[in-house]
């Protein structure tokens, strides 16, 4: 599956959607951020709050938001991958 050009990836009547979800996701980086333990922790269950809600939204479905890909799937994905390099290599 590559880029297609003729694609519009943010949908004008798929924004409200795509908002409620974006501030979960946007907790990773909030959490990475965070200058105060407290800050980490309340960061962190926003993010996994947000992936159960992401996971809801994705039984049955390819796509978070209507029926074709979208900067939701595109930001969510860019954000999962982040996180898991994040966490791998954090270990060492």
């Amino acid at each position: 599956m590559g880029v297609r050009r003729d694609q519009q990836y943010v949908v004008p009547a798929l924004l409200d959607g795509f908002k409620n979800l974006r501030g979960g996701v946007d907790g990773v980086y909030r959490a990475g951020f965070a200058t105060t333990q407290e800050a980490y922790e309340k960061a962190v269950k926003e993010v996994f709050e947000s992936l159960d809600k992401v996971e809801k939204l994705l039984t049955g479905k390819d796509y978070i938001i209507g029926d074709r890909l979208t900067e939701a799937d595109i930001r969510l994905w860019v954000t999962i991958v982040r996180s898991l390099f994040r966490t791998a290599w954090s270990v060492f």
